[in-house]
């Protein structure tokens, strides 16, 4: 080892180096000081002074040494955690600093429109996933995962796109992290408000899809997302501080912490949004039982109610619902004097009938889609209807 060497010594552990013209590569260590590299492995010592540059090609670093056209290569052989391009240019970017060479040129204007876009799409692709599988859209217990699964990880590669882009380039991290939570929430409210549309067989009504209040909201949000992705296309960026475009750039805790207030701030903003303004779902717990029918609440917003009916009696019984303003007791009586309620006639409407009846201890479940008005809801098999099973219902 020579003499003379300065005291101020940096030590890295597991470095590969080949030399000019060499097709093999050695691993041992490098002692690094000011205006000088030091490769030590077993059977071989390479002293590079006095270094003339320092630079990356190919996911290496070159050092330049010595008289013109000498030169040999490095790779740091312990860090696998980033690309070949990050690993060089950091460890190019230290040795710069240890061996005294003054920073290399700044790398040019960056463009982010690929990430921008990339953020903005796999935003949206990922909420919706999330949406629909929590919003019932998804038949199945495997198919909900497999819609959480793709969701959450569509939703992680927008938030990695927002990071990336300010890697390398100067993108404030209020319009990087906004755009990819404006992009994951429009999609969360887009499944959520057409989650019920979409699993239904029959035909979609557009107006559920994109016309409800947490679509609307879901739009808004996702133009506030295209619009910034749009200006972030069109836009050059400088490059990050430091010199080598492949520099690791230290992620600062404020960034982070702003980053996810944020993001945790819209998505926030998003639910309440839905909770407020989204369609009003209730569900009614009917007993019937021989002879009543027991409705608990008694009453329910418009929208979509669900009757959760259980049977509690010894003997079937039926379910039906007539949207009328006549009295649960008068509705006009069938003319065969069974005892049941004529099914047709002035004054009432009937909505639902259930002529496979429900069996004693079953269980069963009805959706309706009810206008605000007032319903009557009976048991019509023969005799029951008259010995008191109706019971008035309001929608308002």
């Amino acid at each position: 080892m020579a003499t003379g060497r300065p005291s101020m010594v940096h030590i890295l552990e597991d470095v590969e180096w080949t030399d000019a013209g060499a097709s093999t590569a050695r691993r041992g260590r490098l002692e690094a000081g000011p205006n000088f590299l030091e490769f030590q492995a077993p059977g071989v010592t390479l002293r590079m002074s006095p270094v003339r540059d320092i630079t990356v090609s190919e996911g290496r670093v070159v050092v330049a040494y010595g008289e013109p056209g000498s030169s040999a290569t490095l790779a740091d052989a312990g860090e696998r955690s980033a690309s070949g391009d990050d690993r060089a240019g950091a460890l190019a970017w230290r040795l710069r600093e240890i061996v005294g060479l003054p920073p290399p040129p700044a790398a040019g204007p960056q463009r982010v429109a690929g990430k921008a876009w990339g953020c903005t799409g796999t935003g949206l692709a990922g909420g919706f996933l999330l949406g629909g599988a929590l919003g019932g859209g998804v038949p199945g217990f495997v198919e909900q995962m497999e819609y959480l699964w793709g969701g959450g990880t569509l939703v992680l590669g927008s938030a990695a796109f927002a990071y990336l882009m300010g890697r390398r380039a100067r993108v404030p991290a209020l319009a990087r992290w906004s755009m990819a939570a404006g992009a994951i929430s429009a999609g969360v409210l887009l499944g959520l408000a057409g989650a019920g549309e979409l699993a239904d067989p029959g035909p979609d009504d557009p107006h559920q899809l994109f016309g409800s209040p947490p679509a609307i909201a879901g739009e808004v949000l996702l133009g506030f997302a295209v619009i910034v992705a749009t200006a972030l296309t069109f836009r050059r960026f400088a490059p990050v501080a430091g010199t080598l475009a492949s520099r690791r750039q230290p992620v600062r805790l404020r960034t982070v912490a702003l980053a996810a207030a944020l993001v945790v701030g819209v998505v926030t903003a998003g639910i309440v949004a839905y909770v407020v303004a989204g369609p009003r779902l209730t569900t009614v717990a009917t007993t019937v039982r021989d002879f009543s029918i027991t409705l608990a609440p008694a009453n329910a917003a418009a929208g979509e109610v669900t009757f959760d009916v259980t049977n509690q009696g010894p003997s079937a019984h039926q379910f039906w619902v007539y949207e009328t303003d006549l009295a649960p007791e008068a509705l006009p009586a069938d003319p065969t004097g069974l005892g049941r309620v004529n099914e047709f006639g002035p004054g009432y409407n009937a909505l639902l009938f259930t002529f496979d009846d429900i069996a004693s201890g079953e269980r069963r479940s009805f959706e309706l889609d009810l206008d605000a008005g007032r319903y009557v809801i009976i048991c019509n098999i023969p005799g029951h209807y008259v010995r008191g099973m109706h019971a008035a219902f309001t929608v308002s």
